[in-house]
Order: C-alpha cells, then sequence, then structure tokens
C-alpha cells in the first residue's frame, strides 16, 4: 500500500469522524436554543452554515491527515488540537450567525453545549473502557452482534442524554449582564477552551495506555460538570437577582401608592366630618328614609378602622373601598400596634397585595355568604401572626408552602406573593398558605421587637 492510499483512507476516516460530530453539534444546537430568538432568514443561515460546515469538515481532514504517520509528534499534536480548537469555534460563530441573542446568552449556550457534547461523548467512552474496550478503535460493546447494534446504542445514550440537558437548559431565564457574570462567563469560556485543547493533546497518546485513558475521562467529566454547575449557579444567582430588583421596584411602587392613599383617606375623612355637620343642619328639610340613605352614602367613605397603626388604617380602609365597590364584606380584627416597627411601603405592599389577591379569589363567587374576607391580627407568644382568609372557587396548587400563580403570564405574574415574602423574610418571619375545602388561609408570622 502506497503512502498516497493510506493517507487518503486516513483522510476518508477522518471526514466521517468531522462529519458525525458536524451532525451531532447540529442536533444539540437545535435542542438547546429552542427558547432563543432566532435571526432573520434562519431557515437559510442554518443550511448554508451546514453546507459550510461539511466543506470545513473536508479542509480539517485532510489537514490533520496530512500528520496522521506520526500520531504523537508534536506536528500531528499541534495539527489535532488546531483543527478541532477551529470546529468547536465554528460552533460558536453558528450560535452568533442563527441566533439573535447577547454576546454572553451566546457564550453560556456555546459553553453549555461543549460541556455537555464532551460529558456525554467521553461518558460513553469511559464506560467502554472500563469494560476494558479501547474506544479509539471501537465503540462495541458485543464484537459478535451487528454493527447497527453498536450504533444504536451509541445513538440512544447520546440522544437521551442530550434531550436530559437540553430540558434542564430550555428553564433558563434572560441573562442580565453585569460586569461580574461578564468576567465569570469569559473565565468559563477561556477554561472550556484550555480544557477541551489538553483532550486534544491526550487523545494522541491514549491507544498506548487503558489507563492514562480512563484517567483523561475521568478528568473531563470532572471539569465538565464543574462547568455546567458554575453556568447553572450564575444562572440562577442571575435569576434570584431579577426577582429582588423587580421586588424592589413593587416595594418603592407600593411606597407611593401609600404616600397618595394616604393623602387621599385625610381627605375623604374631612370632606365626610364636614357632610356630618351640614347633615344635621338639613335634617328638619329631609324626610326619615333620605336622611338615612345620607348617612349610609356617607358611613361608606368615613373611615371607621382603628387598629392603632395609622398606616395599617390607610391600607384596610383604601381596601374596603374596594371590596365594598365589589360586594365584598371585608371584617378586620387587628392590633396595628403589633407591627409598629414595619416600614409604611413594606406594611403596604404585604396587606395590600394579601387582600388584592383574596378580592380577586372571592369576585366570581355568586354565593353572598362566601364573598367574604376575613383579616386577623394577633399576638401569638413573641410573634405577631397575620391571617387572611377567603372563599374560593377552583383550584389552587400550593408550591413550596405557598400558591402558584393562576395567570397566563407565570413570569409577569406572582411578583406579588414573592414581594410579601420578601417583606416577611426581611423581618424574619415567614409566610405559608393552606387549603380547607374552599377555604383559603394566608398566613404571615413576623417575630415582634
Amino acid at each position: 500500500m502506497t503512502v498516497f492510499t493510506y493517507i487518503t483512507d486516513n483522510c476518508r476516516l477522518n471526514i466521517i469522524s468531522f462529519f458525525m460530530e458536524l451532525c451531532e453539534s447540529f442536533l444539540l444546537l437545535i435542542l438547546f436554543t429552542v427558547s432563543y430568538k432566532r435571526r432573520k432568514y434562519f431557515i437559510p443561515r442554518i443550511l448554508t452554515s451546514f453546507i459550510f460546515g461539511l466543506v470545513l469538515c473536508v479542509l480539517l481532514a485532510m489537514w490533520k491527515s496530512a500528520f496522521s504517520s506520526a500520531p504523537t509528534s508534536p506536528a500531528a499534536i499541534t495539527t489535532r488540537i488546531a483543527t478541532h480548537t477551529l470546529m468547536k469555534l465554528y460552533h460558536l460563530a453558528i450560535v452568533f450567525f442563527c441566533w439573535k441573542e447577547t454576546t454572553m446568552e451566546s457564550i453560556v449556550c456555546w459553553c453549555t453545549f461543549i460541556a455537555v457534547k464532551t460529558l456525554v461523548g467521553k461518558g460513553y467512552a469511559l464506560i467502554l473502557n472500563l469494560c476494558g474496550i479501547d474506544d479509539t478503535s471501537s465503540v462495541s460493546f458485543f464484537p459478535s452482534a451487528p454493527k447497527f447494534v453498536d450504533y444504536f446504542l451509541l445513538g440512544l445514550f447520546h440522544s437521551a442524554f442530550f434531550i436530559l440537558f437540553a430540558v434542564l437548559y430550555a428553564k433558563r431565564t434572560k441573562l442580565v449582564e453585569t460586569k461580574r457574570v461578564s468576567v465569570a462567563l469569559y473565565l468559563i469560556f477561556i477554561s472550556v477552551i484550555a480544557v477541551s485543547m489538553l483532550l486534544n493533546f491526550s487523545r494522541a497518546f491514549e491507544p498506548q495506555s487503558l489507563q492514562l485513558s480512563i484517567i483523561t475521562k475521568m478528568f473531563a467529566l470532572i471539569c465538565m460538570s464543574f462547568v455546567l454547575v458554575t453556568i447553572f449557579g450564575i444562572l440562577k444567582r442571575n435569576k434570584l437577582s431579577q426577582d429582588l430588583e423587580i421586588t424592589e421596584q413593587l416595594l418603592t411602587q407600593e411606597k407611593r401608592r401609600y404616600e397618595t392613599s394616604k393623602e387621599t383617606v385625610e381627605i375623604i375623612n374631612m370632606k365626610c366630618h364636614d357632610l356630618k355637620h351640614r347633615l344635621s343642619s338639613l335634617e328638619d328639610k329631609l324626610n326619615a328614609r333620605e336622611i338615612e340613605e345620607l348617612k349610609e352614602a356617607i358611613k361608606i367613605y368615613d373611615s371607621n378602622i382603628k387598629t392603632g397603626n395609622e398606616i395599617l388604617d390607610v391600607v384596610l380602609y383604601e381596601k374596603q373601598l374596594l371590596c365594598e365597590s365589589n360586594r365584598i364584606r371585608l371584617t378586620c380584627l387587628a392590633d396595628g400596634k403589633l407591627l409598629s416597627f414595619v416600614s409604611p411601603s413594606h406594611l403596604y405592599a404585604l396587606f395590600g397585595n394579601a387582600i388584592d389577591n383574596a378580592v380577586e379569589a372571592v369576585k366570581p363567587l355568586e354565593k353572598e355568604d362566601k364573598r367574604i374576607i376575613g383579616i386577623t391580627l394577633r399576638r401569638e407568644e413573641n410573634l405577631a401572626v397575620i391571617e387572611i382568609c377567603n372563599y374560593f372557587s377552583g383550584r389552587i396548587e400550593i408550591k413550596d408552602g405557598l400558591p402558584e400563580t393562576s395567570k397566563e403570564d407565570g413570569n409577569r405574574h406572582g411578583y406579588g406573593m414573592r414581594s410579601m415574602k420578601y417583606v416577611a423574610e426581611s423581618y424574619g418571619g415567614k409566610i405559608g398558605a393552606a387549603i380547607d375545602g374552599d377555604m383559603f388561609t394566608l398566613t404571615v408570622s413576623i417575630p415582634v421587637r
């Protein structure tokens, strides 16, 4: 056999190897970018990328094959590292070319994609090595079985784990880019490149030692697992930061609403006081029925809620008007002095959101005896315990002790409940919910100071 024939055969094997990697990579990229925004003319872009990938596979295979006669030589090792690194950077270029995301989002996608691809590929190869099989020459667990069985097992293993990781990653949230996050992601990006290069370097020596092959793959699994854990940790902390930011914005809005409501309540109380005096001077000019109707109208707007906490009085008065307009009866037995240490915005957010949620639950009910919201605030040992009870219809899902939002846009809604939880925990308290038949009870416990 001539050298030319040998190189041609070796080149053909390299082309097949690069082509299989290309197809596998496109499958994984499609799975990982389900929630990503696609660029205009996405289908032509992805087809163009694939065709360019085919050409790249041939060129890289020819380049790599030129040094295959001495696989452990510096030139061959350098070529292996260069070709495989170029292939990985080509995948990153596809993400930028076909999907419309920020640089950091694209880097997150690429790093996760490479980590998962390496984990699954090296994981399967490690199983082969542990069974005493050299993965550089065979992927067969059953030498006597037909070849399609080996390829079926290989495809099934890769597909199952690709889908599993894609489902986990699909729950991602939008990344809020900060300097710290950007630096961390760039470091992860460099680390992934460095580890990939190191694995390609050691690959040249693996056929000579099964032990080295096993150690190298275990090293790859540890490194890529660390990459995934770090990325998911960044995304989780990023999500918590977003929630906290939105919660703080809501609390700021609640503070403004409280200040506006306080002024409105003071004005209404002054007007009601004046009307009472004027009504007394008109009693001899009106009949009993007309006087009674006027008194009832004034009574609706005349604040008779006195809890001992001016802030809580304002909140309850505003929500009492809301209940009156929706034909809902609001009952309250509260010692507001227990929460005198809670800031106005926090107290407004806590009671305001809780009562708003109760009103939303009671509004659809038709029976008059079910259109009731009960509020109690009492002391139990060293705790101020708030209970807000209301009837409801339908079904409420409780998750982590709190009801899940019934609104269609779960990302935008549900922050009211989170802000209540944030307020309770800010004072060392806790919040929980319970359902008894068609009665829903929200309980907030806060240590008294």
